[in-house]
């Protein structure tokens, strides 16, 4: 990668990181909150304990569907640790590298070798 064109593609791939993460995190906030609003009607509308019978069974399949949910979202708030061997965007992967290491394999990338960098992170969304 020429020299001129790796600030740029510094930039760019930093930004395409970083930009994924307030809009995961918005999505998972407003699921967290229609889930937990949803638990919470149910739960209020529960019959008192003396008066159950079979029909109220018929509520488990929502609370069991909002409990998937639910940790689908708690999965969803950390990081998957498995995979991404020798990527310069995976965490793992990166942390393992020294900075100047790091700094080497990204220079020495070629711009066909991801996409044709750099590209601005606005014009890829289109």
């Amino acid at each position: 990668m020429e020299h001129k064109h790796l600030s740029e593609a510094a930039t760019a791939q930093r930004d395409r990181v970083l930009a994924f993460f307030p809009r995961a995190d918005a999505k998972g906030s407003v699921l967290l909150a229609v889930d937990t609003g949803m638990l919470a009607i149910l739960a209020s509308n529960l019959p008192p304990s003396s008066s159950f019978d079979l029909i109220i069974l018929i509520t488990l399949l929502p609370a069991f569907l909002l409990g998937f949910s639910l940790w689908h979202l708690y999965m969803g708030a950390f990081p998957s640790l498995k995979g991404g061997q020798g990527s310069l965007v995976y965490f793992r992967e990166v942390s393992n590298k020294t900075e100047s290491r790091f700094m080497e394999e990204f220079a020495s990338q070629s711009d066909e070798a991801h996409g044709g960098w750099p590209v601005p992170y606005s014009e890829g969304l289109a």
